[in-house]
């Protein structure tokens, strides 16, 4: 395989480039939310949308993009550290997964992750 001979940098780069690309997006690509108007009828993903809007709402200067940045980096500090742990257990009995099934299953599921993002962001726009 290719990743016995090159390593995991390449798929780690290719994170790091879709992190960097979601973040240019919303820098400069993503505009300002449109208002929303009372709600009728309570809905989770409306709600959620409202929620998403609220804090990502116009504030003068680059304000929203520093919130969103600091919210996005707490939100990664959480995951990394929540799969160090899931990590270890993938390591242990029963699954006893190697290296390279785990380095597979954590590009997989970064991929995922990214492009479900990509997806969403026109939806809460």
């Amino acid at each position: 395989l290719w990743s016995d001979k090159r390593g995991f940098a390449a798929p780690l780069f290719a994170v790091q480039l879709c992190n960097v690309l979601i973040i240019l997006y919303i820098a400069f690509k993503l505009a300002e939310p449109r208002k929303v108007s009372k709600l009728k009828n309570y809905k989770f993903m409306e709600h959620f949308r409202r929620t998403c809007n609220l804090m990502i709402a116009p504030r003068g200067g680059r304000q929203s993009l520093w919130l969103a940045l600091l919210i996005f980096s707490i939100l990664i500090a959480v995951l990394a550290g929540t799969n160090n742990i899931f990590i270890l257990f993938l390591l242990g009995k029963p699954f006893e997964w190697t290296n390279t099934s785990i380095g597979y299953f954590l590009a997989f599921n970064t991929l995922l992750n990214g492009v479900i993002t990509l997806l969403a962001l026109p939806e809460f726009n």
